[in-house]
């Protein structure tokens, strides 16, 4: 319970794409050990899939930073890229990884 208290305290301090994908992950962390508590089939393949979309969020969001990165040289949340489709494409590649990260309607399964 600390480390997803903690990681909740940095996200909301954070003001750097990298650190709060950090953040997310150490929060994505503590909530595959809450799910897989109950030691069931059931939370077994929860966490399984869990994991597995959270992976491909994450791998969507890195991939976001990293476009953010290559363009501005800085992750500040305050840069943003000079071109349309460079900015086009980061927006695509972090709005996807937030909504498959909750699991909203067209990435849920």
């Amino acid at each position: 319970m600390g480390l997803g208290f903690l990681a909740m305290l940095a996200l909301l301090s954070s003001n750097d794409w990298f650190f709060l994908f950090l953040c997310i992950e150490l929060l994505t962390l503590s909530s595959y050990c809450l799910i897989g508590l109950a030691r069931t089939r059931r939370a077994l393949e929860a966490v399984i899939k869990y994991f597995a979309a959270g992976a491909l969020s994450a791998c969507f969001l890195l991939f976001g930073i990293l476009l953010l990165f290559i363009s501005t040289e800085t992750t500040s949340f305050f840069a943003f890229p000079a071109t349309q489709s460079t900015a086009l494409s980061f927006s695509v590649f972090v709005t996807s990884a937030m909504l498959l990260k909750t699991g909203a309607s067209p990435f849920h399964y």
